[in-house]
């Protein structure tokens, strides 16, 4: 399996499109919000019903959906309080049937939990169509194209830590968003390349009533679903 490698040169260019709208005060804040969910995540595991409503791939999730898939994921959260993504990864592979939230879910209270951990949401990378963040930002993404689940899952993680070395080497984050800036760092690329698409698709009166470009790194970040929120 080849390595992939990290295109500095357009991660540059994201953060220099961002740049406006990311202050240092931006920064602070979304520093601290952060910090503070992992806090809550690690100090006490949600209820069932916050697991469902706070991640925002399962919000929406029916009822019948969730009591059917509530038994299964007790079971993984054995594993995600271990750090066993291969267990996780294994298991899921192992299901006839596998949703289309569930890898997300799943990753999504691991990275919370263990920031380290990569949270493998729908827009960090589809395998479906081969697609978000991280095949942006990787010069090679055809070496995540193909691969069963588990193998996909450590090459999206080896890529990430490819990533925040980049990032530790560029300087382009603050020191105090070390723990979450490969995930930070994600969302701005993305949220770059939505608005690029935005602006060349869509009418200059529709563009205007999406929301600000700083607003959009804290949805894709999940944070609009924890404002307010105690897990204690």
């Amino acid at each position: 399996m080849k390595t992939p490698l990290i295109d500095a040169a357009f991660l540059s260019e994201c953060f220099d499109k961002a740049g406006p709208w990311l202050t240092a005060e931006y920064w602070d804040g979304l520093g601290e919000d952060l910090e503070r969910r992992h806090v809550l995540v690690r100090e006490h595991w949600v209820t069932w019903p916050m697991f469902w409503d706070l991640a925002l791939v399962t919000r929406r999730l029916s009822a019948e959906e969730r009591l059917k898939w509530e038994p299964w994921l007790r079971r993984m959260q054995t594993f995600i309080e271990i750090e066993d993504m291969d267990a996780i990864m294994n298991a899921a592979t192992a299901l006839e049937s596998r949703p289309a939230w569930l890898i997300d879910w799943l990753t999504y209270w691991a990275h919370l939990r263990h920031p380290h951990l990569v949270w493998w949401a729908r827009w960090v990378y589809s395998p479906v169509s081969q697609t978000g963040a991280l095949a942006l930002v990787i010069d090679n993404p055809a070496v995540l194209a193909g691969q069963p689940l588990a193998h996909l899952y450590r090459t999206i993680s080896e890529a990430s830590r490819h990533l925040d070395a980049v990032l530790d080497s560029m300087r382009v984050l603050p020191e105090a968003l070390a723990p979450f800036r490969t995930v930070v760092a994600l969302a701005v690329i993305y949220s770059v390349y939505m608005f690029t698409m935005a602006s060349w698709k869509l009418s200059q009166e529709f563009t205007q009533v999406l929301p600000s470009f700083d607003v959009v790194v804290r949805i894709l970040l999940g944070l609009n679903r924890w404002e307010g929120k105690s897990v204690g």
